[in-house]
């Protein structure tokens, strides 16, 4: 097995992890890469005398290290090592990237994926600038700017591979940002739901943990919408200063329902979410916390 199979198969472990362990495992997930990380790097330093070319054998190294979820500083100075002797190497460019990211370095994170696709247009650099730029903007009007091309960056993506899930995840991700930056449309939550869907048709992007923790805060949000929305008809039934409390109204039009009724309906919505903290019935401004 040469180096670079056996770094993609690195991936490939990561990657497919729940396809082929019970869900159960999932607390040793992170273990187990970490482990045949081990194994391959060994492997790397043993055949680095046999891969062609040094920004080769970095690259390589720099990818396996970058395998894990937390920041490598070994892997940063691979890979910065690899796109010094070729710029050329599109990948190392976006490894590059996702170590400043995971750095919390937005600016040379989005250097890195700007810079890959001054060389090829690719869905990893797309869909990462995406991310990358919803982070940016001082002022409402540069963040209503770089969420435009935010939106334009995975557009792209998706476009240049339609099935794939991380793709599409990434897309949920920033129509649901688009949704509570720009009067929260019907039509843009509509896009997110779709996108989320998509997302959970590839194996790879429904293993990950973020797409059913922001789908789970998008489903919170709605309920909490609703909740508000009940509140705020029940209201219109009583004049200013009375309370809920006069028992249902009484109405020619057999389709409405007095505000006793319609609180009753918010608070079993309330019940029924009520393990889930953000969605109580209290009316306080509400706040998703989503995972880009």
């Amino acid at each position: 097995m040469d180096s670079q199979v056996a770094v993609d198969n690195l991936y490939d472990f990561r990657d497919h992890y729940f396809e082929r362990n019970p869900i159960e495992k999932a607390i040793d997930k992170t273990d187990d890469v970490r482990t045949e990380l081990e194994k391959v790097l060994k492997k790397l330093n043993e055949s680095q005398g046999q891969i062609e070319s040094k920004s080769e054998f970095l690259l390589l190294k720099g990818r396996a290290l970058n395998i894990l979820p937390e920041f490598s500083p070994e892997a940063l100075d691979c890979l910065s090592k690899a796109v010094k002797l070729d710029p050329k190497l599109v990948e190392a460019w976006n490894h590059l990237g996702e170590c400043y990211w995971k750095k919390k370095d937005i600016e040379n994170a989005r250097n890195c994926f700007t810079g890959a696709l001054n060389y090829s247009e690719n869905k990893v650099s797309l869909r990462n600038l995406s991310m990358v730029l919803r982070q940016l903007g001082g002022t409402p009007e540069e963040r209503s700017k770089f969420m435009q091309q935010s939106v334009d960056n995975i557009k792209k993506a998706v476009q240049l591979d339609f099935n794939d899930g991380t793709s599409w995840f990434i897309a949920g991700n920033t129509y649901l940002s688009l949704f509570f930056a720009s009067g929260q449309s019907a039509s843009i939550l509509k896009q997110c739901l779709g996108a989320y869907a998509k997302a959970e048709k590839d194996p790879v992007a429904k293993s990950n943990p973020d797409l059913h923790f922001n789908r789970a805060a998008k489903d919170c949000f709605l309920c909490y919408y609703r909740l508000v929305s009940l509140v705020v008809r029940a209201s219109a039934y009583q004049p200013e200063g009375s309370g809920f409390d006069s028992g249902p109204s009484h109405t020619k039009d057999s389709q409405k329902m007095g505000p006793t009724a319609i609180l009753l309906g918010a608070q079993h919505i309330s019940m029924e979410w009520g393990n889930m903290s953000v969605c109580k019935y209290d009316l306080a401004p509400f706040v998703v916390a989503y995972r880009v």
